[in-house]
């Protein structure tokens, strides 16, 4: 894959995670390390999904899948091949994004722009519901495990 695709790939991915080290650093797990040319799509399939939590959508974009279910499909048959853990937890929620952005410092406006939501209540009742129905502490906030 050339530079334009990986930083066309790098951004999905950063809209979809935010711009967290954590999320730089599944950029850097999963195209950095020469995952495409290692990778057969089925591999690459079970770990997007499990390090970046894409929906089988996107994934299926992603390994020339032509539907999401032949990703989820696949990526299935490497999990019970190599002993893995299936199934994997579900994609990312826009609201779970949100609150876990607004927790480590990002603005209201800056999650809106990364979700893509419009108006901006949009998201905040989106990030509110996802909180109410984990039961987390509201509003979002960091806690230091350490204390």
């Amino acid at each position: 894959m050339g530079s334009a695709g990986y930083q066309n790939e790098r951004h999905g991915i950063l809209r979809k995670l935010g711009s967290s080290y954590r999320a730089r650093l599944i950029l850097h797990i999963l195209l950095d390390v020469g995952m495409d040319i290692a990778m057969k799509d089925a591999d690459r399939a079970f770990f997007l999904r499990k390090y970046s939590r894409l929906s089988w959508k996107v994934i299926a974009a992603k390994t020339e899948y032509k539907s999401r279910e032949g990703a989820n499909m696949a990526a299935a048959n490497y999990a019970r091949k190599h002993n893995f853990l299936w199934p994997l937890p579900p994609a990312f929620s826009r609201g779970e994004i949100g609150y876990i952005e607004l927790r480590d410092g990002s603005s209201w406006l800056q999650v809106q722009t990364m979700l893509g939501f419009d108006p901006r209540k949009k998201v905040m009742d989106a990030v509110r519901y996802y909180a109410k129905k984990h039961q987390l502490p509201w509003p979002p906030r960091w806690e230091d495990d350490d204390v």
